[in-house]
């Protein structure tokens, strides 16, 4: 009846809507956070995103027991006071007014490749013993200062390493 196809077609539009926000969150979120703090602010997003499912209903439902037109009052007024963080955002932030410019090369090199992969070549790096030392020296410094205790685990750093970059 009118119920179910009211129903199906509210499911619906929450999940393309859904699946239109989420990535995009989750690609800003990324995009503007920096190396450090990229995976707190991508929990935040989740944290608030999975929050209002459950906040939500609970205010709208309470507020549609005292009178139905207060969900949309109420609704319209979320929907302003997160534009201010947004509007703050774009003041801020100019860069985040216009898409990332990318090498234009780079992007015609993978759409070549993509259309015809036989094309593309493979050129080996040969470092020298000097370069090759000068990584080394650098990768342990990183994991020094990130607290890895790579010498005692030296075994498993390999093994590691292995699976993350494999033949």
């Amino acid at each position: 009846g009118t119920v179910g196809a009211m129903i199906f077609f509210m499911c619906v539009g929450v999940g393309i809507g859904n699946g239109v926000l989420m990535p995009c969150m989750a690609a800003m979120g990324a995009d503007f956070a920096d190396d450090d703090n990229r995976g707190t602010v991508l929990g935040w997003i989740t944290v608030g995103n999975q929050s209002a499912y459950v906040v939500g209903p609970l205010i709208m439902g309470a507020l549609y027991a005292v009178e139905p037109d207060y969900i949309f009052y109420v609704g319209a007024g979320f929907v302003a006071v997160g534009f201010i963080p947004v509007a703050i955002l774009l003041g801020v932030w100019p860069e985040t007014r216009k898409p990332k410019e990318y090498n234009k090369q780079e992007i015609h090199d993978l759409e070549e490749y993509l259309e015809d992969p036989s094309k593309w070549t493979y050129i080996e790096d040969k470092p020298t013993k000097k370069e090759i030392r000068k990584l080394g020296e650098h990768f342990s410094q990183l994991l020094i200062s990130r607290g890895y205790p790579w010498k005692s685990r030296y075994a498993k750093l390999v093994e590691l390493l292995d699976i993350v970059f494999p033949p």
